[in-house]
């Protein structure tokens, strides 16, 4: 489930699709272009790359129906102002009223709306806007019982990225990944760089990831689906991080796993996938160990079928 990419690749992706020539990769199913204001992020960082952006929820039906009409499975709201990251100045961010305007739009053509956030306050307002899901949690201030009651009652899901957080803040998880033997074999080399990567100057700290690991964690426990995610650029191998560290947050590794496979094609309206059962897609792993007890099991992969065909799995890049 991806939440931005470039209209040539997913087209590309689409159509292997359609042409059952997918065979050595996840299905792939995108926001493509998700919706943020002109100059807001994350195209503050890169004006030279042309995309559709809206100012006004005048702008918000046609914005929707456009993405829909390329192909956007879902439809993404970017609500970042830099402020967790220590931007000097904020960036401008979508007004409220335009997005509920996008998120009326999307369920009225039957689409999900999730929305990007980093801190609570941003968190809120797209759970009150009546956003389906946060696609990050925050590590900035300990979430309130109101959030958590109000995410109950409207149904919302929540995708942690907590691996990714922890990039930005240590490369501990990253040196854990390469180091293990598992893993290591099947990483590129491009992989290896990203998650070694120097961690790049910014406020965030140790005790965010705490924050940030106790935030999922409460979320779980009101009752809140958690769904396994990773980011730019660290897809990938640091899924299994982040298994763990949603492990480490408070869920049981079956929960985790649940998360990862069951509760994200529920999620995400997929009813063909996502479990074991017949007359679903068989895509499967097997692994040695048991993950409903250690959650790490799941690294130690020895085969991979992609819709009931064996998948092989290369040294130095693998389709996991």
């Amino acid at each position: 489930m991806d939440m931005q990419s470039v209209n040539p690749f997913a087209t590309q992706m689409y159509g292997e699709q359609r042409r059952d020539e997918a065979h050595d990769r996840a299905d792939f199913f995108s926001a493509i272009n998700p919706a943020t204001v002109e100059e807001g992020y994350p195209y503050n960082f890169t004006p030279e790359v042309e995309t559709p952006t809206l100012n006004s929820p005048e702008e918000a039906d046609e914005f929707v129906r456009r993405r829909i009409a390329e192909g956007s499975n879902h439809i993404k709201i970017f609500l970042e102002d830099g402020e967790l990251f220590g931007l000097a100045s904020p960036l401008p961010v979508l007004s409220r009223e335009t997005v509920r305007a996008l998120v009326r739009a999307a369920h009225h053509r039957g689409r999900l709306a999730v929305a990007h956030v980093t801190v609570q306050r941003f968190g809120r307002q797209a759970v009150e806007d009546g956003v389906d899901a946060l696609v990050h949690a925050f590590p900035d201030t300990p979430v309130t019982d109101s959030l958590l009651r109000l995410a109950r009652t409207r149904g919302i899901f929540l995708v942690g990225t907590v691996a990714v957080t922890e990039s930005f803040i240590t490369t501990a998880g990253g040196e854990a990944l390469v180091a293990d033997p598992e893993l290591a074999p099947y990483l590129t080399p491009e992989e290896i760089a990203s998650l070694l990567a120097p961690v790049s100057p910014n406020p965030l700290t140790l005790e965010n990831l705490e924050i940030l690991k106790d935030n999922v964690g409460r979320f779980h426990a009101a009752g809140i689906p958690v769904l396994t995610g990773s980011d730019t650029p660290l897809h990938g191998p640091t899924v299994h991080r982040d298994l763990e560290l949603l492990v480490q947050s408070g869920l049981t590794p079956r929960e985790a796993l649940i998360g990862a496979t069951s509760d994200a094609a529920r999620a995400y309206g997929l009813r063909d996938r996502g479990r074991i059962a017949p007359g679903l897609q068989a895509d499967l792993l097997l692994v040695e160990g048991d993950p409903t007890v250690d959650i790490k099991a799941t690294r130690a992969l020895r085969k991979i079928w992609k819709g009931g065909v064996e998948v092989a799995r290369p040294l130095g890049g693998h389709p996991l």
